[in-house]
């Protein structure tokens, strides 16, 4: 059931080889392909300065008094000048549209709130109709 495998002899004339990779010859190709590198690198970003400095527009000293010179400066905060009357105007509209009779549109009307609510005390809200099991809606 078991077989052995038999250990793997190599054959008499058999020799591992003593250098495989020429280590001076790749640290100078190494050293070739960073030095070219750099130097391309060097000389791209020269010709990127040079272009910079030709295309670069001539700038002005700014001038604190750039408002005299016609520019316009940006609009101030827009602050709310009394925000405590503001905010009573707002609670006094809206206590009025919910205590008092009045017009939305052409069509529409509102009516207070206790009027409101009776009315729904009254009549009560629409519901839908109940639908059968298995029917559509």
């Amino acid at each position: 059931m078991h077989e052995e495998k038999e250990a793997y002899i190599p054959p008499p004339d058999a020799r591992y080889e003593t250098q495989d990779v020429l280590t001076p010859k790749v640290a100078k190709g190494f050293f070739l392909i960073l030095t070219i590198g750099v130097i391309m690198s060097i000389l791209a970003m020269g010709a990127l300065l040079k272009w910079f400095v030709h295309t670069a527009e001539p700038t002005r000293p700014t001038d604190p008094n750039v408002a005299a010179e016609g520019m316009s400066l940006p609009a101030g905060p827009r602050l709310q000048p009394a925000p405590g009357t503001d905010m009573q105007e707002l609670a006094a509209k809206q206590k009025n549209r919910l205590e008092k009779y009045g017009n939305v549109d052409e069509n529409h009307v509102h009516i207070p709130i206790e009027r409101a609510m009776d009315l729904v005390l009254r009549e009560g809200l629409p519901a839908r109709q109940p639908v059968e099991a298995g029917g559509k809606q």
